[in-house]
């Protein structure tokens, strides 16, 4: 499960930052690039992520400023590896195209907060592996541009439905 509750921004130093808000994930203000991680660990070592999938549905805020860049984001795996010091490679299983003015969430532009654009569904076939370190872990990458995007499930709620397909363990009858 991805819900609100398992997704945990990252605190900004400088203030501002992605947070939520109850419904959704707000990506925070523009200009800034912010991380969302989604709590708990993928046992991966050793295998090769070949495909992700999910849906989401989103609405723009500060919908006045208008022009490029816009709001978008990536999900990513992190692999982390084992140690201090051990490091990690991270990669990109998807990057969202750039999000123009709408659908607004500002009311001053016509929009709303529950404004949301229809759902998006993602399925993207990749290559990330195999695996090396002792766990691997995802995350929302946000890049806000001149607006912020809010990002929620499909459906209702923050529930993104991530699926994740590894490549069959060697001798194994399943994907799982």
């Amino acid at each position: 499960a991805s819900g609100l509750p398992r997704l945990k921004p990252r605190p900004r130093l400088s203030g501002g930052g992605a947070s939520g808000t109850g419904v959704d994930v707000r990506s925070g203000n523009p200009g800034e690039v912010n991380i969302v991680d989604v709590a708990g660990y993928i046992a991966g070592q050793g295998r090769t992520l070949v495909g992700v999938s999910f849906a989401y549905r989103y609405v723009v805020g500060f919908s006045g400023n208008a022009g490029a860049p816009g709001p978008k984001f990536a999900l990513q795996l992190v692999d982390q590896a084992a140690g201090e010091g051990g490091g990690e490679s991270v990669h990109t299983l998807f990057q969202s195209p750039e999000a123009g003015c709408t659908p607004s969430w500002d009311r001053a532009t016509g929009g709303s907060p529950t404004n949301y654009s229809a759902p998006v569904a993602v399925q993207e076939w990749c290559n990330a592996g195999p695996l090396r370190g002792e766990r691997q872990s995802l995350r929302l990458v946000f890049t806000n541009g001149r607006r912020n995007i809010h990002l929620a499930g499909a459906v209702s709620g923050c529930d993104l439905g991530i699926t994740l397909v590894f490549e069959p363990h060697a001798g194994s009858a399943s994907g799982g």
